[in-house]
């Protein structure tokens, strides 16, 4: 055991205008016993060069590693696989955060203890800082005792939106915790923060919110999450798919997400979703919301009306 208490996870890909911001706010924290783990994932740009001059200045404090493009996911896991430290925190390096605002929450999450530590975050939208709306739940639990996972997943869904946040950069991970549920990013999936984090809310033991915004997430026009392809689709497909299998019955903030990534996957044909697939997905989902419920409808209508053409061909 080497003492490290933390360990920063920053996956690297294309970002040479942003890295530099980015590792300056995390090279100096005042954190005991820290490391941070980058890794460059198949940078075609000046990145991997930045990692190495900032590897050689910290040498200390920073775990470089290379590896052929395999996407974020992937990239996230081989940082898992590197770190030593007690808890984790996943970082985009295209995003920053505020050194003062981790020093607290850090201090408070490691005197609690719990499997997962949940703070906030804060959009930057081109130099301009805006606030991240958090729903009422998720507002009334910050400050408060800890609760399980599945009581945050559902104190923090929003019934009226069906949508509960699940940006793994905001939240601190006890490594120990992720082994044991061998909780794991999929890699080749666009999303992927949607499943790790239902994954890690239906094994957590403990939950933590804390009022912090110590992460800044910076709002690009070109980035990966503000282009639909048809990768997008297969991915919430898979995601809904995979809560299906993996999640028990009976959750409401789990089903009512399984019919709204459904509904977003049938939303084009780039796809080749079977309808009756679709039917058998969502048809025995009972404990929705009102918004969900609308949606299901709508999808066995559509996916009915398939179903019947196809057997009559």
């Amino acid at each position: 055991m080497n003492g490290k208490k933390l360990s920063i996870i920053i996956p690297v890909y294309n970002v040479e205008k942003y890295l530099p911001q980015c590792l300056h706010s995390v090279v100096e924290l005042p954190i005991d016993s820290y490391e941070v783990v980058l890794v460059n994932d198949g940078s075609t740009d000046r990145s991997g060069e930045i990692v190495r001059e900032y590897a050689h200045r910290y040498p200390d404090l920073i775990v470089a590693t290379e590896q052929p493009n395999q996407g974020l996911s992937a990239a996230r896991n081989t940082g898992l696989d590197l770190a030593q430290g007690e808890y984790v925190l996943f970082l985009d390096s295209d995003d920053y955060v505020i050194a003062e605002e981790l020093d607290a929450f850090w201090r408070s999450a490691w005197a609690d203890g719990a499997d997962v530590a949940v703070a906030q975050y804060a959009k930057d939208v081109e130099g301009e800082i805006q606030a991240h709306a958090v729903s009422r739940g998720k507002r009334r639990l910050a400050g408060r005792d800890a609760v399980s996972g599945t009581e945050y997943m559902c104190r923090a869904f929003d019934p009226f939106t069906d949508e509960i946040d699940v940006e793994v950069c905001t939240q601190l991970y006890r490594r120990a915790f992720l082994q044991e549920y061998s909780v794991r990013f999929c890699p080749g999936l666009l999303h992927e923060d949607t499943l790790f984090s239902f994954q890690v809310y239906l094994a957590a033991e403990t939950v933590r919110v804390y009022p912090s915004v110590f992460y800044r997430y910076r709002m690009r026009r070109n980035s990966i999450m503000h282009s639909l392809d048809k990768r997008h689709y297969q991915s919430v497909w898979t995601i809904a798919c995979r809560l299906k299998e993996e999640a028990p019955s009976g959750l409401r903030p789990v089903e009512s997400t399984i019919v709204e990534l459904a509904y977003e996957a049938m939303k084009t044909d780039e796809v080749d979703i079977d309808g009756k697939a679709v039917c058998a997905l969502i048809d025995d989902l009972r404990y929705l919301t009102l918004r969900a419920r609308i949606k299901r409808m709508l999808l066995l209508c559509r996916t009915g009306r398939r179903c019947g053409q196809e057997e009559r061909l």
